[in-house]
């Protein structure tokens, strides 16, 4: 698929010729006809129009606003832009309707998530748009040790299928060595359930609680991939504010009163994307509303690991009523690739979640399951933790002390974590701002996708764990030199 769209094609910006949105139209219009594009299918992206043109963000929209005006294609806000069926066309239009998405399918929502994984393949020099760790932290030696001894001791192991709940082996390293790390220290096996990666949690979860049109309870902003995977279950949306002491319980408590919704969705522990950190006076009253209206609470801790002062310890470890769904990832703590994750949840609840899941994968692979369980169980994993916390609040710290003043304004300002939610002072669409920033090799997530309504459009997140010190403030000059350039010329 992804030669055929090369294939298509970039139109020439003649001089005197049409408008730049005009020719990229009739260059889609005519791919279309053509059946390059068959009806119900969805089309590239606006992000990917403005690469493959080399156009603004503006400028594919106004294509794109052109072929829905003449019946073209069909665009939602969120879910993407397909093919319409139109049959005036003047051409034939090839249709193949068994290859025609399904309706539930075109709930999945934005691409922003699989925007942000391609962008992660291309080597930008000011990279602050993946959450992804820093590879000089990764415990690379120990892996090649571990991933040599599998390959030559345990070839059986690696090579056929493993339990759907997880390799028992991994399941017991992360109850013993890993969650009393999140003062989780008095559960078992049983409670632990092996994921790929922390998406693949959520979307378990969505499936087994989330009917069509149940409410769940965000905070303002959160992880997009977090709204994308229970909006695709038919979920509604409330968004409760977050501020420096985390979640605002007192707008917690009228949404529980008033709306009753199914679930809470929370990071308590250096948020995505602002970085704050539930306060111990919050921690306590989120968990007694979630008692009193007998609401579950899914807590996602991917961040928790880097989370400082009372963030130490996750919302699990004070859950005395059972109704916590604690998420955990590996990504950011050792290697993203591996792409395991874990849920930790009443035994009879993993029962259940296993059982979902076996219909989805049978099971996350064996090799990153041994090579993590072999690292949890012959690593100092506290001093890892340890150090990484420490590195990650030097970059932050760095970040924050650029942004002073400036005409990016950082909501909150954490002191641990990898993340900073920023606000432009002018008002400018972070979007905007976008384009020109990547042909000058600094890129940023826009602000839009951390909200159901995409409100945000005039905030940005900067993830900081992969850059040096000395890269995060050369690249953060050269972003607010950019935005006063543009701000300037509007």
């Amino acid at each position: 698929m992804q030669g055929e769209e090369e294939d298509r094609g970039t139109p020439l910006a003649l001089p005197g010729g049409p408008p730049i949105y005009i020719q990229i139209y009739e260059h889609m219009r005519a791919a279309i006809e053509q059946g390059d594009f068959r009806i119900g299918e969805r089309m590239p992206s606006e992000r990917e129009i403005q690469r493959r043109f080399h156009v603004s963000r503006m400028t594919a929209q106004s294509a794109y606003r052109k072929l829905e005006d003449m019946g073209y294609v069909l665009r939602h806000p969120t879910q993407g832009t397909f093919v319409a069926a139109r049959p005036q066309w003047p051409s034939a239009v090839r249709k193949e309707a068994r290859f025609t998405p399904s309706k539930s399918w075109r709930h999945l929502g934005g691409h922003f998530l699989e925007d942000l994984m391609e962008s992660g393949s291309h080597a930008y020099r000011f990279d602050f748009e993946v959450g992804r760790p820093d590879m000089d932290l990764f415990p690379n030696a120990s892996m090649q040790l571990l991933l040599e001894d599998l390959l030559t001791r345990k070839p059986s192991e690696v090579l056929m299928y493993s339990a759907t709940a997880g390799l028992p082996a991994l399941r017991e390293a992360i109850a013993r060595r890993l969650l009393p790390l999140r003062g989780m220290d008095r559960l078992g096996v049983e409670h632990v359930l092996v994921t790929t990666g922390a998406m693949q949690a959520i979307d378990l979860i969505a499936k087994l609680f989330i009917d069509p049109d149940d409410l769940v309870v965000v905070e303002r902003p959160t992880f997009p991939g977090a709204i994308q995977r229970f909006r695709a279950q038919g979920a509604r949306f409330a968004e409760v504010p977050v501020d420096g002491g985390g979640l605002d319980v007192e707008r917690l408590e009228q949404v529980l009163r008033d709306l009753h919704p199914r679930l809470i969705y929370i990071q308590p522990c250096a948020q995505n994307p602002t970085g704050a950190t539930l306060s111990a006076e919050r921690r306590k009253a989120v968990l007694a509303l979630a008692r009193d209206y007998n609401v579950p609470i899914v807590e996602d801790d991917a961040g928790g690991f880097f989370a400082d002062g009372p963030g130490e310890r996750s919302l699990k470890s004070d859950d005395v009523d059972d109704l916590v769904l604690h998420i955990g990832t590996f990504s950011k703590l050792i290697a993203p690739g591996l792409r395991v994750g874990y849920i930790v949840a009443p035994a009879n609840i993993v029962r259940l979640l296993t059982s979902v899941k076996q219909m989805t994968d049978l099971h996350t692979g064996p090799i990153p399951q041994l090579l993590l369980e072999g690292w949890l169980m012959s690593s100092d994993v506290p001093a890892h933790v340890a150090f990484a916390r420490q590195a990650y609040a030097a970059r932050l710290s760095a970040a924050l002390a650029e942004l002073e003043d400036g005409p990016l304004q950082p909501v909150l300002r954490p002191r641990a974590g990898i993340y900073l939610f920023c606000r432009i002072s002018s008002g400018l669409p972070a979007c905007t701002l976008q384009q020109r920033s990547a042909e000058h090799g600094v890129v940023f997530a826009p602000g839009d996708e951390f909200s159901p309504t995409g409100e945000l459009g005039d905030h940005l997140r900067l993830c900081v764990s992969g850059l040096s010190a000395a890269s995060i403030h050369v690249g953060l000059r050269r972003l607010k030199q950019l935005l006063r350039e543009i701000t300037s010329e509007a």
